[in-house]
């Protein structure tokens, strides 16, 4: 069992049509790691305050829990997870977005491990529709 808290600073950009968005987040992230009959089980609480360019501040808050199974795989230890992210925004008090992951982690160095992962993403439209976008994606990660 372990208890772990992080700050950090994220920046996005993303593009619409010919104009750039860009948004600061400096975020808090607040960890439990636990195993249940061997399982890995952790949950990562993140406080973002959110800094769009050309729109209003707000807070927003998402949990992610992520499972490991007691399994890897090759002599590589290639070890799957799955995992569910929610969403909450502050400003309205409303879930606006669930992520949905599977993926495996790959150790490549005692300090640096990959990771290869699929994620299903809702968004809530302003019509209160959802809209669904499929990924895959990796990370790398350097521990210190």
């Amino acid at each position: 069992d372990s208890l772990g808290v992080g700050f950090g600073y994220k920046a996005t950009f993303e593009k619409d049509g010919d104009d750039w968005l860009v948004e600061d987040r400096p975020l808090m992230n607040l960890i439990v790691k636990t195993k249940v009959r061997d399982w890995g089980v952790t949950s990562r609480s993140r406080f973002e305050y959110r800094i769009p360019e050309d729109d209003s501040e707000s807070w927003r808050y998402r949990n992610q829990v992520t499972i490991t199974p007691p399994v890897t795989f090759t002599t590589l230890k290639i070890q799957p997870y799955v995992s569910d992210e929610i969403f909450i925004r502050f400003d309205d008090e409303d879930f606006n977005q669930q992520r949905l992951y599977g993926g495996v982690y790959i150790p490549l160095h005692e300090r640096i491990r990959l990771e290869l992962f699929y994620l299903w993403k809702l968004d809530e439209q302003d019509d209160r529709s959802w809209h669904d976008t499929n990924v895959i994606g990796s990370y790398v990660y350097f521990l210190f």
